[in-house]
C-alpha cells in the first residue's frame, strides 16, 4: 500500500531530509510509494488541499478486484479490506437487477469500482464525485480495463445531478451510491427523489446513522419541498467491512 503523512513543519526542510532513494531502500517491498504532506494547522488530518509530495517509490498503487485492475492515487478512496468489498460489490450488482438497457448512476463514485464491475452488463455508466484525483483514476481504470460505456464527472453531486440527468435521458436508471460517513447532501436526495426514471437504488453505506436520515427522505411522503414519488425500503444486508471493531458496511435497497 502507499503510505502519507501530515506535518505542520516546513515542506522544504521535511523533504531535504527525506528524499533520495537512500531512504526507500530499507523500506519493506510491501509498501509501494511514499509521500509528504504539508499541512499548516492542526488537525487530525490534513485539508483536501494540502499538496503532495512523492517522496520515493511509485505514485499510485494497484489492485485487483473482481476481475479488474485499478490505480489508486493518495486523494482517492478505495476499500482496503479487497474480499469484504468484493461481497459489498457482487451484492450490489445482484440486487439492482440492471440489464442491458439499464443507465447506471454511480454517485460517490470514487475510483470507479462499483461501475466498472457493472459496465459489462449495463448500457452504460455515469459516475459522479468530487474529488478531482479519484476521478481522473476512474477514467485511467476504465481505460485500463477497456471498458468504454462509462462516463464520469468530477463536481459536487448536488450541484451536477441536474446537469446528468439533462445529458443521459433513460426509461430505465438504476442508482448506486456509496457515500461518505457524512451521508448523503439533502439536495442529492432531492434529485434522486424528483427523478421518475430512477425506481431502484442501492445504498451502500459505512454510516448507519446517516443511512437512517437518508432513508427517512428517501421513503417520506411528497410534499412542496420533497418532490418525486417516495421509495421503500426492500431488505438490507450487513457486511463484516472492518473486524473487530463495532463498525460494519451496510447494504439496503430502495424501490418504488
Amino acid at each position: 500500500s502507499s503510505s502519507s503523512s501530515s506535518s505542520g513543519s516546513s515542506a522544504s526542510n521535511s523533504t531535504e531530509l527525506l528524499k533520495g532513494d537512500d531512504i526507500y531502500k530499507d523500506v519493506p517491498q510491501t509498501v509501494v510509494g511514499v509521500f509528504f504532506q504539508d499541512n499548516q494547522k492542526t488537525s487530525n488530518a490534513a485539508d483536501d488541499d494540502c499538496p503532495f509530495e512523492l517522496v520515493a517509490g511509485k505514485p499510485t498503487i494497484s489492485e485487483s478486484i473482481m476481475g479488474l485492475q485499478f490505480n489508486v492515487s493518495p486523494k482517492s478512496f478505495f476499500q482496503s479490506n479487497v474480499p469484504a468489498a468484493t461481497i459489498v460489490y457482487k451484492t450490489a450488482i445482484e440486487w439492482s437487477a440492471s440489464d442491458e438497457g439499464t443507465t447506471l448512476l454511480d454517485i460517490c463514485s470514487g475510483t470507479g469500482t462499483i461501475g466498472l464491475s457493472m459496465a459489462g452488463s449495463v448500457k452504460e455508466v455515469v459516475g459522479v464525485e468530487m474529488v478531482e484525483a479519484a476521478v481522473l483514476d476512474a477514467r485511467q481504470n476504465a481505460e485500463r480495463n477497456h471498458i468504454e460505456n462509462v462516463t464520469f464527472y468530477c463536481g459536487k453531486a448536488e450541484s451536477i445531478m441536474p446537469t446528468v440527468f439533462a445529458k443521459h435521458t433513460s426509461s430505465n436508471i438504476v442508482g448506486i451510491v456509496d457515500p461518505p460517513r457524512c451521508g448523503l447532501h439533502s439536495k442529492v436526495v432531492k434529485a434522486i427523489r424528483a427523478c421518475k426514471e430512477l425506481k431502484r437504488l442501492v445504498y451502500v453505506s459505512c454510516n448507519q446513522k446517516a443511512l437512517v436520515a437518508n432513508a427517512a427522505d428517501l421513503c417520506r411522503s411528497e410534499s412542496n419541498n420533497l418532490t418525486g414519488a417516495p421509495f421503500k425500503p426492500v431488505k438490507v444486508v450487513g457486511v463484516d467491512m472492518f473486524p473487530h471493531t463495532e463498525h460494519c458496511e451496510a447494504i439496503m435497497l430502495f424501490e418504488r
